[in-house]
């Protein structure tokens, strides 16, 4: 129940301040890296700098990867709950977004690909209403 409630209060990731977004994320991992003993904060560091960076094939997986779970989250709660539709978001937004994260193709871009699918074929997505004597147009995946 509190994690809606702290939905409520943001917009959608995909029109988020990124600039901002990332800051604070670094600013809470410092924290987090330096509560660990030894060497471990430093490694932890490190990787989530390299994630950060996306120069490495690997980091770049794992963003992507990551990139998935709103997809994910708003198909599995499509009945009950769909923050896109609450928050207005609509499938061309969304492809727009994510597109770019799985142009190397692979297994990942197979996943996304079929729960974009899924999710536009299942309601997942905010539809305006159509105007009065108007038909919504068909979406082409």
């Amino acid at each position: 129940m509190q994690s809606c409630k702290r939905l409520r209060k943001h917009n959608s990731h995909y029109r988020d301040d990124t600039t901002r977004k990332r800051a604070k994320e670094q600013r809470v991992a410092q924290k987090l890296f330096a509560r660990l003993p030894g060497k471990q904060g430093a490694e932890l560091e490190a990787l989530f700098a390299e994630y950060l960076d996306q120069a490495t094939p690997e980091s770049r997986f794992v963003r992507a990867a990551d990139k998935l779970l709103p997809l994910i989250q708003n198909i599995r709660t499509n009945d009950d709950h769909s923050s896109y539709r609450r928050l207005k978001v609509r499938f061309e937004e969304v492809a727009a977004y994510m597109d770019p994260y799985f142009q190397s193709g692979g297994v990942l871009k197979v996943i996304y690909s079929r729960l974009l699918t899924e999710a536009r074929d299942t309601g997942v997505f905010y539809r305006p209403p159509a105007a009065s004597g108007q038909t919504e147009a068909g979406i082409s995946g």
